[in-house]
C-alpha cells in the first residue's frame, strides 16, 4: 500500500505553470529532497532551483538526469516560477 503525505494539499492541474526548460543540474539534498536547476527557454526564469513533489521525486530525478545526459529539453509543470516552487510534472522531449 502506498502511503501519501498529508502535509500539504496537491495543486490542481489548472493552477500549474507549464514551461519548456533546460536542465542545468539535478540531485538530492541532505534531507532526501530532489532539487532541479532549470531555465525556461522562453526566458521567463534563468537557473532557478525547484524541488520535486515528494510523491514523484525519484522519477523527477531520473528524467532530469536523462535530459542532462542526452542534452534534451523538458516540459515541466510547476507550482510557481520562483525558487523552491514544486515540480509536479516533467517530461523529456527530443530536440
Amino acid at each position: 500500500m502506498v502511503q501519501q503525505s498529508h502535509s500539504a494539499p496537491l495543486v490542481s492541474f489548472n493552477d500549474l505553470y507549464f514551461f519548456d526548460c533546460r536542465v542545468h543540474s539535478a540531485g538530492p539534498g541532505e534531507d532526501g529532497t530532489i532539487w532541479v536547476n532549470l531555465t525556461a527557454t522562453s526566458g521567463e526564469f534563468t537557473e532557478v532551483w525547484f524541488v520535486a513533489l515528494p510523491a514523484i521525486r525519484r522519477q523527477v530525478l531520473e528524467t532530469a538526469l536523462a535530459a542532462l545526459q542526452s542534452n534534451l529539453r523538458c516540459q515541466v509543470g510547476l507550482t510557481g516560477k520562483t525558487a523552491n516552487s514544486e515540480i509536479y510534472r516533467i517530461h523529456a522531449i527530443a530536440q
